[in-house]
């Protein structure tokens, strides 16, 4: 007993370490764009694995040392994936971040800067797959616990987003010239 106690405890730690990894590559690297909200969106699979944590922290939530294996399995395959990506776009990003520095001041190239990035980004390996592979893995009322889970992380995210700004100033729609009066 005490042995999967203290396996359980590394799986959730290493889940807890692979959300964190994961939200720094993207705070780092993805989702930017102009507009509110813009650069927040989780992918599906850093979602799940998020809110699966705060789950799995529940005593009334237990996942099975089978299940903890194979969601394991998951993440060190998407973890795999993104640095494979990372490791292969290491200069492109650089030349990008680097483009960024000389275009500050000057709203069309970075703009062209920003396009490249985002089309770059795009390439990044998708993780949907993997967060429907963890959803199988769960039974149906572990799998409900985690969309409401998934469901009020969202709105927290929402609340704690609506006091840091609105749609003008920087980054609001009136940078992309489509926000302001009349439209």
């Amino acid at each position: 007993m005490r042995l999967s106690t203290m396996f359980g405890v590394a799986v959730l730690g290493s889940l807890f370490v692979a959300v964190n990894v994961m939200a720094q590559a993207a705070a780092q690297g993805g989702g930017q764009g102009r507009g509110p909200g813009a650069g927040m969106q989780q992918d599906p699979f850093q979602q799940t694995i998020a809110a699966l944590g705060d789950l799995n922290l529940r005593p009334d939530f237990n996942l099975s040392k089978e299940q903890k294996e194979k969601l394991q399995a998951v993440r060190d395959d998407v973890k795999k994936a993104e640095d494979k990506w990372r490791a292969d776009h290491a200069d492109d990003l650089k030349k990008i971040q680097e483009e960024t520095q000389a275009a500050r001041g000057d709203q069309d190239k970075m703009g062209e800067v920003m396009t490249k990035r985002r089309e770059l980004m795009q390439t990044q390996p998708k993780s949907d797959d993997a967060a429907k592979q963890v959803k199988a893995l769960l039974t149906e009322d572990q799998a409900k616990a985690l969309e409401k889970r998934i469901t009020e992380r969202q709105a927290e995210m929402r609340a704690r987003m609506g006091g840091m700004g609105g749609m003008g100033g920087r980054g609001g729609r009136g940078a992309q010239g489509g926000g302001g009066a009349g439209q």
